[in-house]
């Protein structure tokens, strides 16, 4: 398992999530089988066009589906793993999360308050 996945694996382990779940085709990096969320950590080595089309199939089975840049777990997996664990709250829904998204939210929780 790359460090990346290695970091967050270890942060989110005991909240439900299963690492290298087989969906179908598919193997997802992390799968969280209760409210069907799917978190791919995406280095610099993915095809797009490729991610877009396993996306919308995993969209269809009502899988709910977060990427994550590589190089924000590694600046801070802590604040991705807080990111990831909040998504607890939210109701399911078929809406994708971006890996902007993800980085304005990691960015938005791991700022201190003043």
């Amino acid at each position: 398992m790359p460090l990346p996945e290695v970091l967050i694996w270890q942060r989110i382990r005991a909240h439900g999530f299963r690492r290298q779940h087989a969906l179908g085709p598919f193997i997802l990096d992390f799968y969280r089988p209760s409210d069907r969320l799917c978190i791919e950590i995406d280095g610099q080595q993915h095809d797009l066009a490729r991610d877009a089309r396993r996306d919308a199939c995993l969209t269809d089975k009502d899988v709910r589906t977060i990427r994550i840049p590589a190089t924000a777990v590694l600046n801070d997996p802590d604040a991705v793993a807080e990111f990831i664990l909040s998504l607890e709250i939210l109701p399911r829904s078929r809406e994708r999360g971006t890996a902007r998204s993800v980085v304005e939210g990691a960015r938005t929780r791991a700022a201190p308050t003043v």
